[in-house]
């Protein structure tokens, strides 16, 4: 399910890894809730790369490949 209100957007996803994102595209804070009950926080993440994750067939694979490493957690 997909709610967007006024710039921000949650979802959850279907992924063994990852149970639900939530994005601020004003700050373009990106929250992930992993499966594990762990809250990871990204910043400056483009809206673009966001929307790649929520329709990717994998979102654990790209979280790994294209989020994880090369945005800075907070």
């Amino acid at each position: 399910m997909e709610r967007t209100l006024q710039g921000k957007m949650e979802t959850t996803l279907n992924s063994k890894l990852i149970d639900a994102i939530a994005y601020d595209e004003k700050t373009q804070r990106l929250r992930i809730f992993m499966s594990n009950g762990q809250r990871r926080e990204y910043q400056d993440v483009p809206a673009s790369v966001v929307r790649k994750l929520a329709a990717a067939r994998s979102p654990g694979h790209f979280y790994s490949n294209e989020i994880r490493g090369k945005y800075r957690s907070l």
